[in-house]
């Protein structure tokens, strides 16, 4: 697969749904089909290039921040599932 046939995939394809401003995709993906075609024809390979790495590049920041939020997430479950089960314990002693 060439680099503007993997860019034409990101387009469609980007797993997040809410963009950031400086996305390059999403400028992109906002044209019309014609405009669009146009667009990628005239694109230098070193441009794709540069788009293909911030997508990547966004991808894995906006992937740990998703994990990193799931690992607060799941910590503050468990701090609250071990603060019921010492409650629960504490007035089972009274």
């Amino acid at each position: 697969m060439d680099r503007k046939e993997y860019l034409y995939k990101l387009i469609n394809s980007c797993p997040f749904t809410d963009t950031v401003n400086n996305c390059p995709i999403e400028r992109l993906r906002r044209l019309s089909i014609k405009e669009l075609i146009k667009t990628m024809k005239s694109l230098p390979d070193y441009e794709v290039i540069i788009i293909i790495q911030q997508h990547i590049k966004c991808k894995r920041e906006r992937e740990k921040a998703e994990q990193f939020k799931s690992m607060k997430h799941e910590n503050r479950e468990e701090k609250e599932i071990k603060n019921e089960e010492l409650n629960t314990s504490y007035t089972q002693s009274l």
